[in-house]
């Protein structure tokens, strides 16, 4: 019993017994009592469960609860139990694993393979014959090589001889085949020419595989260089961009600048305005010598007024020359983002994250630009 033994055996409702448990120890278990206290029927709840057996005896025999079910269950050493139960509405077996139905005298699988038990490692009443006494001489040696072994001998030989007929009948078949077949090939007389075409077909079906990959290969190669350009033209025209919006920057600036020097013209000519006032109420002498120093300051104010004049204009048509670039390179902007959009929608995920291409995802990468 693979090292293992029946730890205890557990009898409900059966014969004489209504509730009663049996500890088992390794080795020998003797069990002693008067006449009619069960010990006979402790081996028929054994077999009852190992064998399904005996079937003639009546499990509610000699007890007053025949309403109630028969319940055996036997435990093993190592956590393994078989339950047996029989009522009214079910009769099944139990294992720590499965619940089986109980179909005429036979015993589930799973139920003596985890017993392990044969036929002959059990005497379960006091009338079964004593062991091989009462057997043939055939089935004597028959039960002796299985207790010791020699019929796994016997068994292995037939396995072999029965692989071996089945071997020499395949073998028949396919030497039937390779005549059929040497038979068909002798009535193809192309053949050889046949199989030399068929390969050089192979050749050209396998040189074509590997051209058709490469062009995969160069497309993605393309799409991924064209997306690169459209990106490199886009950050071009976003660079030329800050570049005009610098140099208008710079315009403004000078612009300040001019508004400035205006500021001060004005400023000069309330000077020279409340001068002349001055110069009315002084005399003559003075006031001709502070005219001339006047005049002389008007002409200087006058040609630096002409010149910041000049550059007011310069700065008005730099600004409006900035405004047509900055409104073309959007035009040209906007162009490329519509390409890149155009082109994203070919391919089935992006070749730069890998994420499946959608509209979302192209607004993504086209508001990130």
């Amino acid at each position: 019993m693979q090292n293992e033994h029946i730890k205890s055996i557990k009898i409900k409702n059966f014969e004489i017994h209504e509730d009663t448990e049996i500890m088992l120890d390794p080795g020998v278990n003797i069990i002693a009592g008067d006449s009619r206290n069960g010990k006979s029927a402790i081996f028929r709840a054994f077999g009852w469960v190992l064998d399904n057996r005996p079937v003639n005896i009546d499990p509610h025999r000699n007890n007053d609860h025949k309403d109630k079910p028969i319940e055996v269950c036997i435990k093993m050493a190592d956590g393994q139990f078989v339950r047996r139960i029989k009522g009214k509405k079910e009769n099944i077996y139990e294992t720590n694993e499965h619940i089986f139905s109980v179909v005429g005298r036979s015993v589930p699988k799973e139920v003596t393979d985890i017993f392990n038990l044969k036929d002959y490692n059990t005497q379960l009443t006091q009338h079964d014959p004593y062991y091989l006494l009462g057997e043939t001489p055939g089935a004597r040696a028959k039960k002796l090589n299985d207790v010791v072994g020699l019929s796994i001998i016997d068994a292995a030989v037939k396995e072999v001889n029965q692989r071996l007929a089945r071997k020499v009948v395949d073998i028949k078949i396919i030497d039937s085949k390779i005549t059929d077949t040497q038979t068909k090939l002798d009535d193809m007389p192309n053949l050889v020419i046949l199989e030399s075409i068929l390969k050089e077909i192979r050749k050209d079906v396998t040189k074509l595989k590997a051209i058709h990959k490469k062009i995969e290969m160069l497309e993605e190669i393309i799409s991924r260089i064209g997306i690169t350009i459209a990106k490199s033209l886009i950050l071009k025209g976003k660079l030329r961009a800050e570049k005009e919006i610098n140099n208008l920057q710079k315009l403004v600036d000078e612009q300040t600048t001019i508004k400035q020097n205006i500021k001060e013209l004005s400023t000069l000519i309330e000077n020279i305005e409340q001068f002349e006032e001055l110069l009315s109420k002084e005399p003559k002498v003075k006031k001709a010598d502070k005219e001339l120093k006047s005049l002389d300051a008007l002409i200087k104010a006058k040609i630096k007024i002409e010149t910041n004049i000049d550059l007011i204009e310069y700065t008005l048509t730099s600004i409006d020359n900035l405004n047509s670039n900055i409104i073309r390179k959007e035009s040209i902007l906007e162009k490329a983002k519509t390409k890149l959009s155009l082109q994203l929608k070919k391919y089935p995920k992006c070749p730069i994250c890998q994420s499946d291409i959608n509209d979302d995802i192209i607004k993504s990468i086209i508001n990130d630009l």
